[in-house]
């Protein structure tokens, strides 16, 4: 695997130890909020393309969510 990282919060559905083993550096984020919006910003992304009905394969829709989510300018 390349490098990886990845921010948190400090929230319990987080497999840390696990993380720590995949070699995935992560910072914990004092504020959840800012975490919270950025995963509502790609649901909603991963939503709008999944209704495109275009792929099944969710690998594919993670990929074109991921690609929107970067891509979009804050106003």
């Amino acid at each position: 695997m390349s490098k990886l990282f990845a921010t948190s919060d400090k929230g319990k559905e987080f497999a840390f130890k696990t993380y720590e083993r995949w070699g995935v550096k992560l910072k914990q984020l004092p504020r959840a909020s800012l975490i919270e919006n950025k995963n509502a910003q790609i649901q909603r992304a991963l939503y709008r393309v999944a209704k495109l009905n275009t792929t099944n394969s969710v690998v594919e829709l993670v990929r074109r969510a991921q690609n929107i989510v970067n891509r979009t300018r804050s106003s």
